[in-house]
C-alpha cells in the first residue's frame, strides 16, 4: 500500500531529530494475547529521581529492569507487579490516568 508502519516512520525520523533509539526488552505476547500489555516495558512511570517500572513475573522482567537502570543510572527503578493490569491491556502509566467519564 505504500504506506510506512510506525517503526518506518520512526527510522526515518529519529536521526534528523538528533535522537538514538534505544531498544528495550518487549514481550508483549508472553502470556499468549497480543492484546496484554504484559511485557510492555516502557509504560512507566518518570518521576525525576525515581522510575516506576512495571513487572509481570515473567522472564523477560530482569533484562528490561538491568536495561532501565543502566539508562538511567542516576535514577532509583522501583518494580512495581502489573501482571493484573497488564493482562487487562495497561500498565504503570496507564494507571495513572484519571478515570474516564
Amino acid at each position: 500500500d505504500g504506506q510506512l508502519q510506525p517503526q518506518g516512520l520512526l527510522d526515518r525520523r529519529i536521526p534528523g531529530a538528533g535522537l538514538e533509539p534505544v531498544p528495550v526488552t518487549h514481550a508483549h505476547t508472553a502470556l499468549g494475547s497480543a492484546d496484554s500489555a504484559v511485557g510492555n516495558y516502557v509504560n512507566l512511570v518518570d518521576l525525576g529521581t525515581h522510575l516506576l517500572v512495571p513487572q509481570y513475573g515473567i522472564p523477560a522482567d530482569a533484562a528490561a529492569h538491568e536495561r532501565l537502570a543502566a539508562l538511567h543510572p542516576r535514577k532509583v527503578v522501583i518494580c512495581i507487579p502489573c501482571r493484573a493490569l497488564g493482562r487487562q491491556g495497561g500498565a504503570v502509566h496507564c494507571a495513572t490516568w484519571g478515570p474516564v467519564h
